[in-house]
């Protein structure tokens, strides 16, 4: 959400005085960047459910066009194959009807 047209807050975060709210929509750049980060995150906890020994890196967004967004992932030594990827989406479905609560962490 941004609050009072500036500041970028996350969902579970409290508002603590009277403040202008909006919501982020897919239909503009930074909501949609949002998302992609997220569906980063999600795919990257699919692979080391299914890859016990991975190991992730980096999971930017890209600005390729929309729905662009990458893993860097260290299966050391697994082989993974295109045929391999409607397992890591089932997988990723199996995590979202889960429903786990999502929040935000700061690590210093």
């Amino acid at each position: 959400m941004r609050l009072n047209g500036e500041e970028i807050l996350d969902l579970s975060r409290t508002v603590e005085k009277n403040s202008n709210i909006e919501v982020l929509t897919y239909s503009e750049k930074l909501g949609w960047e949002t998302f992609q980060h997220s569906a980063a995150h999600l795919l990257g906890m699919a692979v080391q459910n299914l890859y016990k020994n991975a190991n992730l890196t980096v999971g930017p967004v890209i600005d390729n066009g929309p729905g662009f967004f990458y893993y860097d992932i260290d299966f050391q030594g697994a082989i993974v194959t295109p045929e391999d990827f409607p397992k890591i989406e089932a997988e990723m479905e199996k995590i979202v009807k889960a429903d786990h609560p999502v929040w935000r962490k700061v690590v210093y």
